[in-house]
């Protein structure tokens, strides 16, 4: 068995010049075929191999020396992870979550990972979501390429067996003489992908033999409809004013509120999808529309898995999900570096000053009964009025980084300076948060229509 001609090309167009190729290899029989076809390939000195430790069965540190003296003898790098899952509850989707992130720890952009899923994986994976009542993105199931979002950029995710059987995987894999690991968990019914692929699927096959082939087009064609809908709902979302905040995203309520509800259901979905979430399912839409239809000077909040989703000034926030802040945070600050800070922000002193060549400065969270007078003010006034007044998004009002010279409030953020400020005009601050760690599209191990937080 080889790559096809056209699944070679595309494996070839999505990675970089020099781009890393790194191989989700659990030991079992579909990785040691992708790992064996990949060193005996023209990119064998690009591969490294990401072995993810469970720790979920009595046997998984030997299944690791498997992987570890199989790529020793094939010259391959190996990466191994070792996770701490704890508990029976979701344990397959948290596994899952945890393995991503393992393999976004290794990536860098322009890298890519391979992974092993084939087309009886594709036929279990499409009738789990139908159980689980998905809608279209869902049901398009495991997608041969995407891209992930990476530290510092973006590298892809590509899957060159997907049209394979698992049948003609093992034929492969006996000819050339390979060996693997055979999890035991797989004879555990309690999971609903082994009951598929156990009891459902061998009566199936019975009636219709080809149904994993079948299943994998139906992905595909279902994957050709998601993608033409796509690009009608992008232009509908860029019409919402949609921009990078300060920490996430928002849009214009006062556009997405002119479309009818089945429009705006479907705008949000790909918004979020977009950021990397899973679609919300019928119970959590219906509480979106409680954030949509709160009062004027309420602050509703709405939490989707790592993420939330705020209504503030005429506009819908999409951001990482906030823990709170303690009020007597304090940090010394030398500001010849950015200051990171606790909540994951990062404050920056920008331009020279004489006076603050090396400033001995410290930084704090509000405080109650501060008030400040801004430069060119008449008059001074409490914090909380002027961050009011600034129209600061109110989730980040008391993380707001103050800073103190000498005792005195010389900056707020940069937001503004104040009148005793002992700086020129020349300097000022940055206060930012990094990149929303995300996805580019969903991530198709997810099960969509899922509560997944």
């Amino acid at each position: 068995m080889q790559f096809g001609s056209d699944s070679l090309q595309k494996f070839s167009a999505c990675t970089e010049a020099g781009g890393r190729l790194y191989v989700g290899y659990s030991g079992g029989l579909d990785s040691s075929v992708l790992l064996e076809l990949l060193a005996r390939s023209e990119f064998a000195a690009r591969v490294v191999a990401v072995h993810i430790n469970h720790g979920l069965s009595a046997h998984a540190d030997l299944w690791q020396r498997h992987c570890e003296r199989r790529c020793a003898e094939l010259g391959i790098v190996f990466q191994n992870y070792r996770l701490a899952i704890s508990g029976t509850h979701n344990l397959e989707s948290r596994a899952r979550r945890e393995r991503y992130s393992c393999f976004k720890k290794s990536l860098s952009p322009g890298d890519l990972l391979l992974l092993a899923h084939h087309a009886d994986d594709q036929s279990e994976t499409l009738l789990q979501r139908l159980a689980r009542g998905a809608g279209l993105r869902g049901m398009v199931a495991a997608p041969r390429q995407r891209q992930l979002r990476v530290s510092g950029g973006v590298a892809n995710l590509y899957r060159p067996l997907l049209n394979t059987s698992r049948a003609a995987l093992e034929a492969w894999a006996q000819t050339a003489g390979l060996s693997w690991v055979e999890d035991d968990s797989n004879t555990c019914v309690d999971f609903d992908r082994n009951f598929l692929r156990l009891q459902v699927l061998p009566l199936i096959k019975q009636r219709w033999p080809h149904f994993a082939s079948a299943c994998a087009r139906s992905a595909e064609n279902l994957a050709g409809d998601l993608a033409l809908l796509q690009a009608y709902l992008k232009a509908d979302l860029e019409r919402c004013d949609l921009r990078n905040e300060r920490l996430g995203q928002s849009l214009d309520l006062g556009v997405f509120l002119q479309f009818e509800p089945a429009k705006q259901a479907a705008l949000l979905r790909l918004w979020l999808a977009e950021c990397g979430q899973p679609a919300p399912n019928q119970r959590r839409l219906a509480q979106f529309y409680t954030v949509l239809a709160a009062a004027a000077d309420a602050q509703p909040r709405l939490l989707l898995g790592e993420y939330e989703l705020r209504r503030f000034n005429g506009r819908l926030y999409l951001l990482p999900k906030l823990d709170a802040v303690t009020s007597d945070y304090s940090v010394t600050w030398t500001a010849q570096k950015p200051l990171s800070l606790a909540d994951g922000s990062r404050l920056f002193l920008l331009g020279a000053d004489s006076h603050l060549a090396k400033p001995r400065l410290e930084v704090v969270y509000r405080r109650p009964g501060l008030r400040c007078k801004p430069v060119n003010r008449q008059h001074s006034q409490s914090l909380k009025k002027l961050l009011q007044e600034y129209q600061l998004e109110p989730w980040l009002r008391d993380r707001v980084p103050l800073v103190f010279f000498e005792q005195q409030l010389i900056a707020v953020a940069d937001l503004w300076l104040c009148e005793n400020t002992v700086m020129n005009e020349s300097v000022s601050f940055c206060w930012s948060y990094g990149e929303v760690d995300s996805d580019v599209g969903s991530d198709s191990d997810t099960d969509a229509g899922t509560e997944l937080d």
